[in-house]
Formats: C-alpha cells, structure tokens, sequence
C-alpha cells in the first residue's frame, strides 16, 4: 500500500470518528438540573416536579433530569443564581415564580441582579387565574364586604409574588381593605395559617387550589370572593372578575399590566446565553411533553391543569409587557412599592 493511499485511509477514517462523535447526542450521560425557587410542597414545586419527571425522554440522550430546591426571596435567589452563576450549557434550567418576571420593570430594587429578556425561555406551564379566598367561619361574603371590613390575609415571604402584591392592586384599584401578614415560608404554610385562624384569608391559584384542596372547597370551608387575572376562568362563570370592577379604562389598563404575569403561571426558563440548538431541543422537548398522553394522564392524576404556551409565546409576553408605555409603568411602580 503506498504512503498516499495509507494517508488518504488514515483521513478518512479521523473524519468518520470525528464524524461519529458529532453524533453523540450532547444529553447523552449528562444529568439535567431544574432548580425550583420555592420550598417543596407547594403550586410551583409540584408542577415543576411534574415537568421533570417526563420531560428528559424527549431530549437527545434521554439525560436524568434532577430537582434541587433553592428557595429564598420568592424566588429572586434562585432567578439570581440561574442568571448570574448556573452553566450556560443547557444542563441547568429553573422554575420561579412568576411575579419575578416582572420585578425588573414594576420595583426597581436593587437586588435584581438579571435582565428578564436575556433569559432563555422554554416554556411555560399553565396560564393561571388568581383567586380572593377566605376561610368559611369568616364573616365575610363577598368582595363588597372586603371593601368594607378589614381582612387579614397569609402571604409568603418576599415582595414579587402575587400573595404579596395582588392585595395591593385590589386596595389600591378597587378599594378593598385587606392586610397582609408576610413571612410565611410557602403557600402551604399559608394555607395552614388559614386553617388554624392565625389569618383570615389567602390569594391562591384556581389551579392550586383544585390540586390539593379541592375536597375542602367543595364542602363548602373556602369561599371564594373574587377572581384576577385577563380572563375569567371557565370553571368559575358566577366568581366577580376583578377587570369587570375596573372603574374607568386607564385603571383597567394598569390593571391588565399587573395582571399579566398569570398569563405565564408557571414560567420554566435557562440562564442565558446557552447555545441556540441547546435551546432548541429544549423547547422541543417541552412542547412534545406537554402534549405527551402520559404527562397528561399523570397531570389529571394529580388534578392540576396544564394549559402551556411554547418559549416563543412568552418571549412576546414578556416584550409586550417591557414596551409598556413610562406613564404606565410609574402609576405601577407607585402601586406595588
């Protein structure tokens, strides 16, 4: 064999393992981890849960995906660590909740250490409406009485989440006279304090609420007073819609802003600046697990709703929420803070 066919065999055969290893699914052997801004046992944590438990069959490689809690200032630790420390490879991504979406534009505060467009978005996991409830040996009724006699109601712990911020909105906008007890670790603990009458009420999801105490809503031991959010829910036709109570189109505007975040309910993400096809197989493999008869199936087990949106939908969510007119945005921020 002379020395140029050995060369041209020996080139060959480097570009077939070079080729072969370019093969290789970048998932393959690797661990995923989600990394959850909230402690266990509540809304977000089971539908984080639930997306890892499917979604890894759907990524080249089938890696394992793990769940690592990092709970602490509703979720701004673990939006600080995914922006600013986690790898940008795609083998780290997060769920938050959603209210840290908007924190950058409606507080102001210098602890926000991200830039919410840089992130790259997967997806998100349920468009959400946001209820007023109270506990059924408070002697109050309706959303009329609320604006009448001081309620007291739980709220975790940090300023961005809606426990925290949507009591605002509804003194503020519609005149209600609700006090917040903050601190509680999560909004199981909230539920608790409901229960034993440390406090009178509670803001929580539809969606939350028909997962884990359902049981007690239909005995009749929760009553429900009000529903936020930019649609009413079609479970709830007889439930006042907060938008409808608006009292003239510029507060409904403002109010639609401050709302939006339920639109992207439970919000699953990537520290920035990870490769595009890294991204891509991601949002791929969100969209086919949301959509895969056995994640469905194991949804309606646990009795939550699972009405999605891609990454591309919340990308123009979030671009039309961060257009908002100054003006707008001002009247917001004096609201929330």
């Amino acid at each position: 064999m002379t020395l140029f066919i050995r060369i041209v065999i020996g080139f060959f055969m480097a570009t077939q393992v070079a080729y072969a290893k370019d093969e290789v699914p970048f998932y393959a052997e690797k661990q995923v981890k989600m990394i959850i801004g909230v402690p266990p046992g509540g809304g977000y944590d089971i539908y984080a849960r639930l997306l890892v438990r499917h979604m890894g069959a759907y990524l080249p490689g089938k890696p394992l995906i793990i769940s690592q809690q990092m709970p602490g200032a509703e979720s701004l630790v673990a939006t600080n660590y995914l922006y600013n420390v986690a790898p940008r490879d795609g083998t780290v991504i997060g769920s938050v909740v959603n209210g840290i979406l908007f924190e950058p534009l409606l507080s102001g505060k210098g602890n926000v250490n991200y830039d919410i467009m840089k992130f790259s978005w997967i997806g998100n996991l349920n468009k959400e409406v946001n209820l007023l409830t109270v506990w059924h040996t408070v002697p109050v009724n309706s959303f009329q009485d609320i604006q009448k006699r001081e309620t007291i109601l739980a709220a975790t712990v940090g300023g961005s989440g809606t426990s925290n911020t949507f009591p605002k909105i509804l003194n503020e906008m519609l005149g209600a006279k609700i006090k917040v007890i903050s601190g509680y670790s999560s909004s199981a603990q909230g539920f608790l304090a409901m229960q034993r009458g440390e406090v009178e009420g509670r803001g929580m999801y539809w969606s939350s609420l028909i997962a884990a105490q359902r049981d007690l809503y239909e005995r009749g031991e929760i009553k429900i007073l009000l529903q936020t959010g930019l649609e009413k829910h079609p479970d709830l036709p007889n439930v006042p819609f907060a938008l409808d109570l608006a009292r003239n189109e510029d507060d409904r505007a403002l109010m639609e802003l401050l709302f939006s975040s339920l639109t992207l309910g439970r919000p699953i993400f990537a520290p920035p600046d990870i490769p595009a096809q890294r991204l891509d197989e991601l949002r791929a493999a969100f969209d086919l697990t949301v959509k895969d008869e056995r994640f469905q199936t194991d949804a309606a087990r646990m009795k939550i709703e699972a009405n999605s949106s891609s990454g591309p939908e919340v990308e123009h969510v979030l671009r039309q929420v961060y257009t908002t007119p100054p003006a707008i945005v001002k009247r917001a921020r004096e609201i929330m803070n």
